[in-house]
């Protein structure tokens, strides 16, 4: 997922520890380091990333996907429509599913990478959350970009998540999807 403010600003009120304090851009590479320092790490850290790509759940996702893509509101819109300088002008409804695409392709790509990590139950779950969050964004309100963006929005990116579930396999795989 994309960095947020909380990212770049890690710190916990009254907390005078440095790692506590570290961004967590910072603590990756940290982590990388310890890992190249004490290779007997490695086997314990692939266990613990596994049991977090495991973790993932259709239900957060989609509470995920509902929010990132429903947070969205014109003025969001206002910075990418018009004209642009370097693009000529753009149109509302194009600038819209520009936005929604970048907000979806994070989840996109997580399922990629689980399935290509052999997660694949974890891939369809993040699929499968992503199509209920899109589905419950077919009552967003006319302040959400979403219903700016035209009436087969919704089952669009839908057929997204699916035909990357497809070429995934994932069916296949879980029997589920």
């Amino acid at each position: 997922m994309a960095f947020t403010p909380l990212d770049r600003q890690a710190t916990v009120p009254g907390d005078t520890s440095v790692v506590a304090a570290a961004t967590s851009h910072e603590k990756a590479r940290v982590l990388e380091q310890l890992l190249a320092a004490h290779p007997e790490l490695v086997e314990e850290a692939e266990g613990l990333v596994s049991a977090l790509l495991l973790s993932a759940t259709a239900d957060a996702t989609a509470d995920e996907v509902a929010d990132q893509l429903g947070s969205l509101g014109f003025e969001d819109l206002a910075s990418r429509a018009g004209r642009i300088p370097g693009r000529g002008y753009i149109h509302e409804t194009d600038a819209a599913w520009e936005l929604l695409e970048e907000a979806l392709e994070p989840f996109l790509a997580d399922m990629r990478r689980h399935a290509n990590l052999g997660f694949v139950e974890s891939a369809a779950s993040i699929a499968s959350g992503a199509i209920t969050g899109l589905g419950r964004l077919r009552r967003a309100p006319d302040g959400q970009l979403i219903a700016f963006a035209g009436d087969d929005t919704i089952d669009t990116l839908t057929e997204t998540v699916l035909d990357l579930a497809d070429e995934l396999e994932l069916a296949e795989a879980t029997g589920k999807v």
